[in-house]
Protein backbone atom coordinates (compact mmCIF):
# COMPACT_ATOMS: atom_id res chain seq x y z
CA UNK A 1 0.00 0.00 0.00
CA UNK A 2 0.89 3.35 -0.48
CA UNK A 3 1.66 4.66 3.40
CA UNK A 4 1.89 8.01 4.23
CA UNK A 5 0.00 10.16 1.39
CA UNK A 6 0.37 13.71 1.33
CA UNK A 7 0.14 16.70 -0.58
CA UNK A 8 3.00 18.80 -0.96
CA UNK A 9 2.39 21.55 -3.18
CA UNK A 10 -0.86 23.06 -4.02
CA UNK A 11 -1.80 25.66 -7.15
CA UNK A 12 -5.03 26.82 -8.44
CA UNK A 13 -5.35 24.01 -10.84
CA UNK A 14 -2.91 20.90 -9.29
CA UNK A 15 -2.17 19.14 -6.17
CA UNK A 16 1.01 17.37 -6.15
CA UNK A 17 0.98 14.06 -3.96
CA UNK A 18 3.51 12.22 -2.16
CA UNK A 19 3.81 8.52 -0.10
CA UNK A 20 6.09 6.05 0.70
CA UNK A 21 6.96 3.58 -1.93
CA UNK A 22 5.45 0.18 -1.46
CA UNK A 23 9.20 -2.06 -2.77
CA UNK A 24 7.09 -4.47 -4.76
CA UNK A 25 4.67 -1.75 -6.79
CA UNK A 26 5.08 -1.63 -10.23
CA UNK A 27 3.22 1.52 -10.36
CA UNK A 28 0.40 3.37 -8.40
CA UNK A 29 -3.52 4.40 -9.58
CA UNK A 30 -4.30 8.05 -8.34
CA UNK A 31 -7.93 8.64 -8.25
CA UNK A 32 -9.50 11.75 -7.36
CA UNK A 33 -12.64 13.61 -7.79
CA UNK A 34 -15.34 16.28 -5.86
CA UNK A 35 -14.73 15.76 -2.16
CA UNK A 36 -17.15 12.71 -1.22
CA UNK A 37 -17.18 11.11 -4.14
CA UNK A 38 -17.47 7.63 -4.19
CA UNK A 39 -14.19 5.26 -4.56
CA UNK A 40 -14.08 3.48 -8.20
CA UNK A 41 -16.17 6.64 -9.36
CA UNK A 42 -13.39 8.95 -9.75
CA UNK A 43 -10.77 10.38 -12.94
CA UNK A 44 -7.77 7.83 -12.73
CA UNK A 45 -4.07 9.00 -13.62
CA UNK A 46 -1.08 6.06 -13.62
CA UNK A 47 1.70 6.86 -11.56
CA UNK A 48 5.70 5.42 -11.58
CA UNK A 49 7.52 6.39 -8.36
CA UNK A 50 6.57 8.12 -4.96
CA UNK A 51 5.11 11.14 -6.21
CA UNK A 52 2.65 12.59 -8.64
CA UNK A 53 0.96 15.81 -9.58
CA UNK A 54 -2.64 16.05 -10.29
CA UNK A 55 -3.48 18.86 -13.28
CA UNK A 56 -6.40 20.04 -14.72
CA UNK A 57 -8.59 20.41 -10.99
CA UNK A 58 -10.56 23.56 -10.43
CA UNK A 59 -9.83 26.94 -8.76
CA UNK A 60 -11.09 26.81 -5.49
CA UNK A 61 -12.41 23.29 -5.06
CA UNK A 62 -12.23 20.63 -2.92
CA UNK A 63 -11.16 17.49 -3.99
CA UNK A 64 -10.31 13.90 -2.77
CA UNK A 65 -7.66 11.28 -3.58
CA UNK A 66 -7.32 7.57 -3.45
CA UNK A 67 -3.89 5.77 -4.17
CA UNK A 68 -4.25 2.13 -4.95
CA UNK A 69 -1.12 0.17 -5.64
CA UNK A 70 -0.37 -2.28 -8.48
CA UNK A 71 1.71 -5.13 -8.11
CA UNK A 72 1.11 -6.49 -11.56
CA UNK A 73 -1.07 -7.67 -13.96
CA UNK A 74 -4.75 -7.32 -12.05
CA UNK A 75 -2.85 -7.92 -9.09
CA UNK A 76 -4.28 -4.79 -6.66
CA UNK A 77 -3.54 -4.10 -3.47
CA UNK A 78 -6.29 -4.50 -1.09
CA UNK A 79 -5.74 -1.29 1.04
CA UNK A 80 -5.52 2.29 -0.82
CA UNK A 81 -4.49 5.27 0.75
CA UNK A 82 -6.37 8.21 1.06
CA UNK A 83 -6.56 11.99 1.47
CA UNK A 84 -9.86 13.89 1.50
CA UNK A 85 -10.64 17.23 1.79
CA UNK A 86 -7.60 18.87 0.00
CA UNK A 87 -9.05 22.43 -1.92
CA UNK A 88 -6.97 24.00 -4.55
CA UNK A 89 -6.14 27.77 -4.13
CA UNK A 90 -8.71 30.41 -5.72
CA UNK A 91 -8.11 32.97 -7.75
CA UNK A 92 -7.85 36.41 -6.71
CA UNK A 93 -10.53 38.85 -8.13
CA UNK A 94 -9.42 42.62 -9.23
CA UNK A 95 -11.14 45.87 -9.01
CA UNK A 96 -8.96 47.92 -11.39
CA UNK A 97 -9.48 51.64 -11.80
CA UNK A 98 -8.06 53.55 -14.72
CA UNK A 99 -7.13 57.38 -14.44
CA UNK A 100 -6.83 59.96 -16.75
CA UNK A 101 -3.12 59.66 -16.97
CA UNK A 102 -3.61 56.11 -18.36
CA UNK A 103 -1.96 54.75 -15.41
CA UNK A 104 -4.43 51.88 -14.00
CA UNK A 105 -4.65 51.42 -9.88
CA UNK A 106 -6.98 48.75 -8.02
CA UNK A 107 -6.68 46.40 -5.09
CA UNK A 108 -6.52 42.55 -4.93
CA UNK A 109 -9.59 40.79 -2.67
CA UNK A 110 -8.19 39.38 1.09
CA UNK A 111 -5.27 42.57 0.58
CA UNK A 112 -2.12 44.17 -1.46
CA UNK A 113 -2.62 46.36 -4.65
CA UNK A 114 -2.67 46.09 -8.36
CA UNK A 115 -0.88 48.63 -10.43
CA UNK A 116 -0.24 48.72 -14.28
CA UNK A 117 1.20 51.13 -16.50
CA UNK A 118 1.99 50.64 -20.09
CA UNK A 119 -0.17 47.58 -19.93
CA UNK A 120 2.56 45.83 -17.76
CA UNK A 121 0.24 44.19 -14.38
CA UNK A 122 2.16 43.09 -11.38
CA UNK A 123 0.58 42.00 -8.27
CA UNK A 124 2.17 43.79 -5.55
CA UNK A 125 2.73 42.05 -2.34
CA UNK A 126 0.06 43.23 0.71
CA UNK A 127 1.13 45.96 3.06
CA UNK A 128 1.06 45.05 6.54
Amino acid sequence: MAEDLVQNEITQNSVSLTWHVEPLAQYYLVEHGISGFAYGTGDVETAYGSTYTVRGLEPGTTYDFYVTTVYGEAWYGDRVAVLRGISTMEIPEYTVTVLSNNNVFGSVEGGGTLMAAQKLVKQLPKEE
